[in-house]
């Protein structure tokens, strides 16, 4: 080749190489910088969800008497702990006279390559702000703050509490202890203690928030109901052929077996003894309510695989809106078993302070009920019963006692921005 010309490709070359070494870094700050540009977008995107949920998780605490900022702080703090992996700091007001919580949340920005381009030199912040109008929706209290376990759901257990709210009160690690395919599905599950699952267990609408405060008994302060405790109207009732029954004061207990009792209108105190509905036994009423009292035997309720019930709580009187309602001053121990298969209507409140629930088999519960709402010592279900809290309040009759359902102190939640 001529000279010259190895002399022009040869300045030619240097040039390319020239070219290459400059522009090669300044291609790969561009590149870094959209990658960590990215990168900081999806992260503002998952901190305002979080944002978002913390503050519709924290305004529930308004639907509660009293709450007070620190509560609500303490909520929306753990909730974001619990779905914000990294680095964060949470702020919370009450605001709006306290119909209003604002949850403001920062982080340091995810870059990888901390390009110049990427605008990840600054925090990335997330405000919401979530209000509280209308009326409120508890329908599931576990009360026992002493007990490991409040809420238990084995099997293919399911709570179906669309749009309403639980709490589970034990500070226990398995305060909600969820096995195998067990479902809670609820618009805010508020638990003291943790969440154990095992299994393929779900949350169709929001994961529960743990450590959680608990919430006092909204019915602490309800009387019993008045009778004469020396008075009985029945002794040690079994029933077994089809009969109708007045109110009155069943001592020893009332019995049925293989005969359907329709019950009348009024209150039934069942004293020293069980409500006990099994081998075929039907039980039916519409404006009942059982007053569970016994300083001497074990009182509850035992309805058992091959029961029939279907009962509507009383209108007015002093079991107007409550099924059962257990004395607090009971002191013999008893578990209080639901098994029945076909129990689809309990309309009221099933009040039940003292002792645990159990409600056992594969079937359905509560679903043909307009509303159901359930406070009980604890709550286990076994053998995947389907649990329904409906929260029909309005097409209903029967009262809602003040404290739970749409007579929760606060009310409904939406964000607002």
């Amino acid at each position: 080749m001529h000279p010259i010309m190895r002399g022009f490709w040869k300045s030619r070359a240097g040039n390319m190489a020239l070219t290459a070494a400059m522009v090669l870094p300044c291609a790969f700050v561009v590149l870094a910088g959209g990658v960590d540009a990215i990168s900081v977008s999806n992260q503002s995107v998952l901190l305002q969800s979080v944002a978002d949920r913390a503050a519709l998780a924290s305004a529930q605490e308004l639907i509660i008497a009293n709450s007070s900022q620190s509560r609500v702080s303490a909520v929306a703090a753990r909730y974001v702990a619990a779905n914000y992996d990294g680095a964060q700091t949470t702020s919370t007001r009450v605001i709006d006279g306290g119909k209003a919580v604002e949850v403001s949340i920062t982080a340091e920005p995810r870059a990888f390559l901390n390009s110049a381009f990427s605008g990840s030199d600054a925090v990335v912040t997330a405000n919401s702000v979530a209000e509280v109008s209308g009326g409120g929706n508890i329908c599931l209290i576990g009360l026992n703050a002493q007990t490991r376990t409040t809420i238990s759901m084995g099997n293919a257990a399911t709570i179906t509490a669309g749009t309403c709210v639980v709490y589970s009160n034990s500070k226990g690690p398995g305060s909600l202890f969820m096995t195998g395919r067990a479902s809670l599905s609820a618009e805010f599950a508020c638990i003291a203690g943790g969440v154990h699952t095992t299994g393929a267990v779900t949350f169709p609408r929001a994961r529960p928030v743990e450590d959680c405060p608990g919430i006092d008994d909204p019915l602490q302060n309800r009387p019993n109901p008045t009778f004469d405790i020396g008075r009985c109207d029945y002794d040690q009732l079994s029933v077994q052929s089809d009969r109708t029954l007045s109110p009155g004061v069943y001592c020893g207990g009332l019995q049925v077996s293989n005969a359907r009792v329709t019950l009348l209108p009024g209150t039934y105190i069942i004293k020293d003894g069980l409500l006990d509905v099994q081998g075929g036994g039907q039980l039916t009423g519409d404006y009942v309510g059982f007053f569970l009292t016994g300083p001497n035997r074990p009182t509850g309720i035992n309805f058992t695989a091959d029961s029939t019930i279907s009962l509507l709580a009383p209108t007015t009187g002093d079991m107007a809106g409550l099924l059962f309602f257990e004395d607090r001053n009971n002191q013999q121990s008893i578990t209080h078993t639901i098994a029945s298969r076909n129990a689809r209507k309990f309309e009221g409140t099933i009040y039940l302070p003292k002792y645990p629930l159990l409600i056992s088999g594969g079937n359905t519960v509560a679903d043909r009920s307009d509303f159901t709402i359930i406070i009980a010592s604890s709550l286990e279900l076994a053998y995947g019963p389907n649990i329904v809290l409906n929260t029909n309040y309005s097409d209903s009759d029967v009262p809602v006692p003040d404290g739970v359902g749409n007579q929760s102190p606060g009310g409904t939640i939406r964000l607002t921005r």
